[in-house]
């Protein structure tokens, strides 16, 4: 799988993420950061 494959995947599920809880009414603004902060590291890890 390429880096820009697992960049996707990452994307996509951080995307998946953020509606679950939109849509359940759970998201918080201070959850949308840290959810988008860990979706940043793991764009960092991937090589």
């Amino acid at each position: 799988m390429t880096r820009e494959q697992k960049i996707q995947n990452i994307l996509k599920a951080t995307q998946a993420l953020l509606e679950e809880k939109t849509k359940s009414g759970e998201l918080t603004p201070e959850m949308a950061t840290a959810i988008l902060e860990c979706q940043n590291s793991a764009i960092a890890a991937v090589n």
